[in-house]
């Protein structure tokens, strides 16, 4: 309200800092939103596949649980192992069950998401995947959820806050 108000050129260009910023996060979310419907989808096909019951269940499940980094999908994988030791009388089928969405996880986790994470939002999947290992280093399970909207926010802060003169 106070750079709303506030004529001054810093107070204004704060203003703008945050909208971009608010923008930039937002873009984000929704890419990751995209993402994880695609990830319930493909899930509960596979998991259709391989015999198991309710696969829309499980499918929402595992798109549910993939909006938290790692933590989610190790979650998802318990879950499904488990409900397969239930449901199925071989443990062939059973490891069959974990492996196959471990795989789909780690595929969408360490390929899929930085990829089009980095293009959505200009930034390189390297950097995503750097951010997400010094924020879980750092914070553990708060700093890999918090660390890819705290990439994109020093992004925008830094790319707005160069001087007029210099090249970006």
């Amino acid at each position: 309200m106070t750079c709303a108000l506030d004529t001054r050129l810093s107070a204004v260009h704060a203003l703008e800092i945050i909208e971009a910023v608010r923008r930039q996060v937002g873009r984000y979310y929704g890419t990751l939103l995209l993402i994880n419907l695609c990830f319930a989808m493909v899930a509960a096909g596979l998991l259709w596949l391989l015999g198991m019951p309710n696969p829309a269940l499980w499918g929402v499940l595992a798109g549910l649980l993939n909006f938290v980094p790692y933590l989610g999908p190790a979650i998802a994988f318990t879950v499904l192992t488990l409900v397969g030791f239930v449901a199925f009388n071989s443990i062939g089928h059973t490891l069959l069950v974990g492996a196959s969405y471990l795989a789909l996880a780690t595929i969408e986790g360490h390929v899929i998401e930085p990829i089009f994470v980095g293009r959505r939002l200009n930034v390189s999947p390297v950097a995503v995947l750097f951010a997400l290992w010094i924020g879980g280093w750092l914070w553990g399970v708060a700093g890999v959820v918090l660390a890819l909207p705290s990439l994109l926010a020093l992004q925008v802060a830094t790319r707005m806050t160069r001087p007029k003169g210099r090249a970006s």
